[in-house]
């Protein structure tokens, strides 16, 4: 499945595998990684069209920041963000 976040910008997820893979307990590095958009509840209505899995619904971090969580069909999870101008990370 391919996802467009804008034009040209893709993410592609992979289906029908038959063996998931355990993730370790004392992992260290990769967690996840994130994308930023521009309008995160249009982001979020395409996903949820899509069926794709929120793990955590939208939310307001504490830089005020939007972000929600999706997992792949493989349960790797990737973070969906909008920073807005008024939040203190903001960079134009």
């Amino acid at each position: 499945m391919f996802l467009e976040f804008a034009k040209g910008q893709y993410i592609e997820l992979f289906t029908g595998g038959h063996r998931k893979i355990e993730p370790p307990t004392d992992r260290a590095g990769y967690m996840h990684f994130c994308l930023l958009v521009d309008d995160i509840n249009e982001a979020l209505a395409h996903l949820t069209a899509m069926n794709v899995h929120i793990e955590r619904p939208l939310f307001t971090g504490r830089a005020l920041q939007r972000i929600f969580f999706i997992s792949d069909p493989d349960g790797n999870i990737i973070e969906i963000m909008q920073i807005p101008p008024e939040s203190p990370i903001y960079r134009d």
